[in-house]
């Protein structure tokens, strides 16, 4: 399924947590970040996210982490949140474009275990 713009008519609010949850697993992959930071630039613009990912450097930076410092659980973690959120929100076209960015790098009986954990919440 290719991938798609956010819907407007989401919340702010549910579009940053989404942006975030995307850096956070971005930036924590060892392996596979550059396709959810494209895949975050085909949902919210390539400005949004570039502007996004160096806010993220930069606190990370002053947080004393070294980029990705959640490794891969972080990040495994916050796809789940990602692909919740986007299911959440009626994104289902975008949510199945991160699960299979997400089934790419993980099993699938782990991300669904992940998501499972994540709708626990």
């Amino acid at each position: 399924m290719p991938m798609m713009t956010i819907s407007p008519s989401m919340p702010a609010i549910a579009k940053g947590q989404i942006l975030e949850a995307l850096l956070c697993a971005s930036f924590g992959l060892h392996s596979g970040g550059k396709a959810v930071l494209d895949f975050a630039k085909a949902l919210f613009g390539n400005v949004t996210v570039s502007n996004a990912a160096e806010d993220r450097k930069e606190d990370e930076k002053l947080a004393g982490m070294a980029n990705g410092a959640w490794g891969e659980d972080g990040a495994h973690c916050a796809l789940a949140r990602a692909y919740c959120l986007l299911v959440e929100h009626g994104e289902d076209g975008n949510a199945d474009c991160l699960k299979t960015i997400a089934l790419g790098r993980f099993l699938k009986k782990d991300f669904e275990a992940k998501v499972k954990v994540v709708q626990d919440w």
